[in-house]
């Protein structure tokens, strides 16, 4: 049997976005030659998972233990009383000693936008933001519309944003959508429409108001310099 004393950890690293997680009601028991680990998981955001592995003092938490079974390795999703039990007999022989766990869990956040997009100009910048994916994996970003592809915009690796220069001759209209892809995993944005950069009712304007100008400025032709003062009448001898 293993003699031990145990001291658990948790240690969290915030793989693509930050968020609020703890680790509750930490017990571990010996059960003959294995030894049986439970926790609570609290995490605020549902939907994600995290990839969970458990390490041990006796090789200074160099590697993670590997006769282990339970609610550990990927996919693993928050919950009350997960369960994880080691054969410690098998994978130490018969090592004498304290022991002690560390739990090292790395979110794998859901895949989703973290924004929404109502309309894009003509010859500005789009900004899209996701949280989650797969941080090893590029992501696509693709422009589709009426729900078929049009362009491949980027492939860059999953930093959760990307912005796309509209271009300055883009066709105009809705049915516009953003759809990324990470690995296996395909999102696709709300539809939106693109615009032009000016209103074209503000561009037209200029020319109305000059039509205005040339109007009432304009004479018959011939007439510009005609002098339009009265004749000063003839002197009668009458003063």
């Amino acid at each position: 049997m293993v003699s031990m004393k145990l001291t658990l950890f948790l240690i969290c690293t915030f793989s693509i976005s930050t968020f609020s997680q703890k680790l509750e009601n930490l017990k571990a028991v010996s059960t003959g030659d294995s030894i049986v680990i439970t926790y609570d998981l609290i995490a605020d955001l549902p939907g994600d998972k995290y990839e969970a592995k458990i390490y041990s003092s006796y090789d200074n938490f160099a590697s993670p233990l590997r006769y282990i079974s339970g609610d550990i390795g990927n996919s693993l999703t928050p919950g009350i009383g997960k369960r994880i039990v080691w054969e410690a007999k098998k994978e130490l022989g018969n090592y004498q000693g304290d022991l002690s766990f560390e739990i090292r869990a790395e979110i794998r956040a859901i895949f989703e936008f973290k924004n929404s997009v109502s309309s894009a100009k003509r010859g500005k910048s789009l900004s899209v933001a996701w949280r989650g994916g797969i941080k090893n994996e590029d992501v696509k970003v693709v422009l589709l519309k009426e729900g078929i592809e049009q362009s491949l915009l980027s492939t860059s690796a999953n930093s959760g944003g990307f912005n796309w220069s509209v271009p300055a001759g883009h066709k105009t209209g809705g049915g516009y959508q953003i759809r990324l892809e990470n690995g296996k995993e395909i999102i696709t944005s709300n539809i939106f429409s693109i615009k032009h950069k000016v209103p074209t009712a503000v561009k037209i304007l200029p020319v109305v108001v000059i039509g205005v100008a040339v109007l009432f400025s304009s004479k018959p032709k011939g007439e510009e310099n005609k002098n339009t003062d009265l004749a000063t009448p003839p002197d009668l001898g009458l003063n």
